[in-house]
């Protein structure tokens, strides 16, 4: 049997004072570990934050310099020629819309700068590739590319090509029919 010397009203008042002092301190707590939590967030928040703002600044800085690069030109141009091989395919048969896909795919390290094409005589193309290799093996790699592409058709690459040994400037012209 439980005796104390508190009669029933004041006990059961003291029994609420005790809850409401208990639920408190655990509100307490739970309020600073949420602070706590929060606060060890803030410095991944800052790290994310920073990081994507430093993307950000990068992916811009590249478009610049892919503009100052001209690259956009030479996209342009390479876009343009696709219009006009597909109007000049459309006459004669000769797919050339084809054969600058498999130039442009088939280059690998090599960077192209400029391509024109001339059509000769009986459905033959003259294709001018210029660019620049990072390597004399990429050259060779790029050359010999284009000459499994186009069977029965000549590359012709100066040996002067090869006289650097990094960051070649090229010129090279594939002459014969095109697929």
């Amino acid at each position: 049997m439980h005796h104390t010397l508190l009669p029933p009203t004041e006990r059961t008042a003291l029994h609420r004072e005790y809850l409401t002092r208990v639920s408190i301190v655990a509100l307490f707590l739970v309020s600073v570990a949420f602070l706590i939590g929060i606060g060890s967030l803030f410095p991944a928040f800052i790290a994310a934050s920073t990081e994507a703002r430093t993307g950000m600044e990068a992916v811009a800085a590249m478009e610049k310099g892919r503009e100052a690069r001209g690259a956009t030109g030479v996209e342009d141009q390479l876009k343009s020629a696709a219009v006009l091989s597909a109007a000049l395919s459309s006459s004669s048969g000769v797919q050339l819309s084809h054969a600058i896909q498999a130039l442009s795919g088939s280059r690998g390290q090599v960077r192209i700068y400029s391509l024109s094409i001339k059509r000769a005589a009986a459905g033959a193309v003259a294709v001018s590739v210029e660019g620049r290799a990072p390597t004399r093996e990429s050259l060779l790699a790029f050359r010999t590319s284009i000459e499994a592409l186009v069977p029965g058709s000549t590359v012709n690459l100066p040996l002067s090509s090869f006289a650097a040994s990094k960051d070649i400037p090229f010129a090279l012209q594939v002459t014969g029919i095109l697929p």
